[in-house]
């Protein structure tokens, strides 16, 4: 997978490497300390558990889109005391995701994710696999190399099945990393669990980030500028063109292959820059409305995230006003899709987000 897209070399916890500020900063993209709740949860009961002070990834989105929970969910093995995102004022508990808590493995983590996968299709997901950290902390050395191996065949198994779902193929990047490593000086094989990772060393704090999907780069890239832990959650958010405001970290755009939407060409008396989409995001059809301000030709056609055409909506000549159209996307995968329109020597991109 790593040939096909992209690795951040130098990816680095740059907190401290427990792994409370570890987990928690890659989907919050902070280093915002834990408190103390007991919370009653439908699902699961009353948890006596932690929480976030910044708001979390699946919140930013939820918050953005006025998206259902699930279209966000966090699939993980079953804990009594998961940690959970925010009680922010700006975004809490009603932007919080679906949590799938079932299993005892990683296997068993798998077979659940695939399954709400399957039956949802959501926008936004986040599936934690534990074994490894486990594994490197109470059992030997063989113990975590097979923890290792049954993690890398799922995250191939992942990507193999986005890949044949028509909601997901073409549409969904995958961003894999870890939490922390371990130290340097430690002597295997043997009990590795007999000490903390949670020094400063180069072991602990180097981590690994892989991309792969229409988002990123591809080709086995390489990525040695050096990146935070705290940067993955701008970076989601990059993607899926969301605003991440409590996060410190930064995106990650070196290691993006994203269309520039955010530079529009124009000639004066060609267009006002009025080109819209209503809803967004929106569910089987969205209206594209722009004005022109002379009689001209006009192309109007909707991309995927991979730049793939996928429909052409206008190709003629068009009067002076305002003009729209109707896109319907009902035999598309959920996603993020770009209409371009394009005239003698002008063009605007939009970007829309269709749901399922």
């Amino acid at each position: 997978m790593a040939e096909e897209g992209v690795v951040a070399d130098s990816m680095i916890n740059n907190g401290v490497t427990y792994t409370y500020r570890a987990v928690p900063a890659i989907w919050t993209g902070s280093w915002a300390a834990l408190g103390d709740t007991t919370i009653a949860m439908s699902a699961f009961g009353t948890l006596n558990t932690q929480y976030t002070s910044a708001p979390s990834v699946w919140e930013y989105y939820r918050e953005a889109y006025s998206a259902g929970d699930t279209q966000t969910i966090y699939c993980l093995k079953y804990l009594s005391t998961p940690w959970l995102p925010s009680f922010h004022r700006e975004y809490g508990p009603d932007y919080w995701p679906l949590y799938v808590l079932e299993g005892s493995g990683d296997r068993q983590v798998w077979a659940s994710a695939k399954s709400k996968l399957q039956q949802y299709h959501p926008a936004l997901s986040v599936i934690y696999l534990a074994d490894v950290d486990y594994t490197a902390h109470h059992k030997g050395w063989s113990d975590y190399l097979a923890a290792i191996t049954v993690a890398d065949s799922i995250v191939g198994a992942l990507w193999d099945f986005l890949q044949t779902d028509r909601f997901f193929k073409e549409n969904t990047t995958l961003l894999v990393t870890n939490d922390h490593g371990r130290h340097l000086d430690r002597v295997w094989p043997g009990p590795i669990g007999s000490g903390s990772h949670g020094d400063g060393c180069w072991g602990c704090r180097h981590i690994m980030l892989l991309g792969i999907g229409p988002a990123v780069k591809s080709g086995g890239a390489h990525i040695s500028r050096p990146h935070n832990i705290t940067d993955i959650t701008p970076t989601i958010g990059r993607i899926l063109d969301f605003e991440t405001p409590y996060a410190v970290g930064s995106v990650m755009t070196d290691i993006l292959e994203i269309p520039e939407t955010d530079k529009v060409l124009s000639e004066p008396g060609k267009f006002s820059i009025t080109m819209n989409n209503y809803p967004n995001p929106f569910n089987a059809a969205t209206r594209i409305t722009y004005r022109l301000s002379q009689t001209d030709f006009v192309n109007l056609a909707i991309y995927d995230l991979g730049g793939h055409l996928i429909e052409t909506l206008v190709n003629g000549k068009q009067s002076a006003g305002d003009q729209s159209i109707i896109w319907n996307g009902q035999n598309q995968a959920a996603g993020i899709y770009f209409y371009r329109l394009t005239t003698v020597g002008v063009s605007m991109i939009g970007k829309c987000l269709l749901l399922k």
